[in-house]
């Protein structure tokens, strides 16, 4: 199955959930992730209609970016899932449009030092508690507003 189709059916099946559970299905953004892909891959997922991308790593993000800029004119929204070192703060507020991992107080601050303008962030929150795992504890999401 090629890219395009693959984006159509997990459209077709976001439609048909939407509407079994009486929302409309363009209220539900689907944000593929490019975690492993090719560029190529990539370019032809955004040429079938995707707009939002996450990628978990800064750096295979940055060659992505830059390719598929290149390769296609479409307008994405680049995500950043996963943890985010604090040494790559700088480098993530330049390639993604959204901060999908905020997973701790220090971070949230070190972002807003970082950058004047605003950002979206999503709270990383742990609902089965492991100290292999990053992200609020249930109980600290409150203290993060």
């Amino acid at each position: 199955m090629t890219v395009g189709r693959s984006v159509e059916a997990v459209r077709a099946r976001i439609s048909e959930s939407a509407l079994h559970a009486g929302r409309a299905p363009e209220s539900v953004t689907l944000v593929g992730v490019s975690k492993g892909a090719p560029p190529g891959a990539v370019v032809e997922a955004v040429a079938a209609g995707l707009t939002d991308l996450g990628e978990n790593r800064v750096q295979e993000a940055e060659h992505k970016i830059r390719e598929v800029a290149r390769s296609i004119s479409a307008s994405v929204l680049w995500h950043l899932l996963g943890h985010l070192q604090a040494n790559k703060i700088r480098s993530a507020l330049g390639l993604f449009d959204r901060i999908q991992s905020v997973d701790s107080i220090r971070l949230a601050e070190r972002l807003s030092a970082a950058t004047e303008a605003s950002l979206p962030v999503f709270l990383e929150v742990q609902f089965v508690e492991s100290p292999n795992r990053f992200g609020f504890t249930q109980d600290a999401v409150g203290a993060a507003f």
